[in-house]
């Protein structure tokens, strides 16, 4: 059970992750840069943290 809480953790420190590099490009550049697919990339990341986390879950029940 604890292997499955920290791979979700990991995998949401990834999604963060994708967040301060968005928002270092955004300061950075201007916006003729489109940064949005970091954002799409971001929650995707997040949906499949979950997703994977509760299949992990059901599958040790």
């Amino acid at each position: 059970m604890q292997t499955v809480i920290n791979q979700f953790r990991t995998n949401i420190s990834r999604v963060r992750n994708l967040g301060s590099i968005f928002g270092a490009l955004n300061s950075q550049t201007t916006s003729v840069l489109d940064l949005s697919d970091i954002l799409r990339a971001e929650l995707v990341l997040a949906v499949s943290a979950l997703d994977h986390f509760i299949h992990e879950l059901v599958r040790l029940v």
